[in-house]
């Protein structure tokens, strides 16, 4: 059975009066963790703030509490960007498909997905491509060094889709398939539909072109929303997929696969409420979810277990609850350390508006004391 204990909570990206801090997501890169999230300013009118950064951050594996703030990616200063996203992925690993990788695909590689959205004007994904030597001579004077920042533009390229179908936004990590594809999550308007639905995109030269895998769940077949999900590995070819429903109560779908995404099962529903789903590979039973809970009155930051496949679901840990309406908080992300200890990040308000983000060191147990990558 799966158990969580909180250690240590603190701020990472500390509150400040009429800022909005939001979105991180983290990858883990030899002793190096690397933080990209979105900065941009309260909007009352704008369920995210408005005017986006993407940022850059890093800290040691051995001192996640410790971090280094390397300054903006993308967006223009002054609350005139319009970054909303920012989803770092990699480094890109066989362990979970039990295959090993094409030599097309870099096992140093990280993909930062990231996204310029305005209301009924734009909405544009794009890809970026690094490894820790670019990230290096992008700071200038080094990742480690105490004071650096960005001296030099990161590229980035239009994310579109061969055949057409392009992404409404992505959302989750980049996963590895059992045949050697990348697989990503996101969400788009599919053939003969007018609403989005979640779809799978693969990828088999690293990610520089990306075809339509799969429609997960086609939203009008079962009168919802459909739209984020992400995947997690679960033995073979099987694969797990959680899905936020847009409609209230937001119940947690979720679907199976036993071809290596490429056909689903229908989705069931879950007893969990909530957006932005992540899910997280242990073993081939053992599997967590972090998401925004919704499932009962106050919002927060949870951490689900599953013991079986997704089969049933236990919160094992309350990270915070938060205030200011349920957008100002939850999309979160974890990362193993070292032993059993784990990271997790996320952001919370509270009733003035100005989300920041804080990062939770937890240790966990799954049942027979061994020590586990997330996936």
């Amino acid at each position: 059975m799966l158990k969580a204990r909180i250690i240590e909570r603190f701020s990472i990206v500390k509150k400040q009066n009429n800022r909005y801090h939001s979105f991180p997501t983290l990858a883990k890169v030899n002793d190096l963790i690397l933080l990209t999230c979105r900065s941009g300013y309260s909007d009352s009118d704008e369920p995210h703030g408005r005017g986006g950064q993407v940022r850059l951050l890093s800290a040691a594996v051995t001192s996640p509490e410790q971090w280094q703030d390397h300054g903006v990616l993308f967006g223009e200063s002054g609350g005139k960007g319009y970054e909303l996203d920012a989803l770092i992925s990699g480094p890109f690993s066989s362990r979970a498909s039990g295959t090993e990788l094409p030599q097309s695909v870099n096992d140093k590689q990280l993909i930062l997905i990231t996204r310029e959205y305005r209301v009924k004007q734009f909405n544009r994904n794009y890809m970026s491509y690094l490894d820790i030597d670019s990230l290096k001579a992008l700071t200038g004077t080094g990742l480690n060094d105490a004071s650096p920042s960005i001296s030099t533009p990161l590229q980035r390229s239009l994310l579109k889709e061969e055949g057409g179908i392009d992404p409404s936004a992505c959302f989750g990590h980049i996963k590895t398939a059992a045949d050697g594809a990348l697989l990503l999550c996101g969400y788009g308007v599919a053939p003969g539909e007018s609403v989005v639905s979640p779809l799978l995109w693969h990828s088999y030269d690293r990610g520089r072109s990306w075809q339509l895998r799969a429609i997960v769940a086609r939203s009008t077949d079962y009168d919802k929303k459909l739209n984020e999900f992400s995947l997690a590995f679960c033995g073979n070819k099987k694969w797990l997929a959680v899905i936020r429903d847009n409609m209230e109560p937001h119940i947690i779908c979720q679907a199976y696969s036993e071809d290596d995404g490429v056909s689903w099962s229908p989705p069931q529903e879950t007893e969990i409420c909530g957006h932005a789903p992540q899910l997280y590979y242990l073993n081939d039973k053992q599997h967590l979810m972090l998401l925004r809970d919704l499932t009962v009155n106050q919002p927060s930051v949870s951490i689900y277990g599953s013991d079986n496949q997704g089969g049933t679901w236990q919160t094992i840990a309350e990270l915070n609850v938060y205030a200011g309406g349920i957008y100002n908080g939850g999309y979160g992300d974890l990362i193993h350390l070292q032993n059993d200890r784990y990271l997790a990040v996320y952001y919370v308000s509270d009733t003035e508006g100005s989300p920041w983000i804080e990062g939770v060191i937890f240790t966990l147990s799954i049942g027979d004391n061994r020590n586990v990558t997330l996936m």
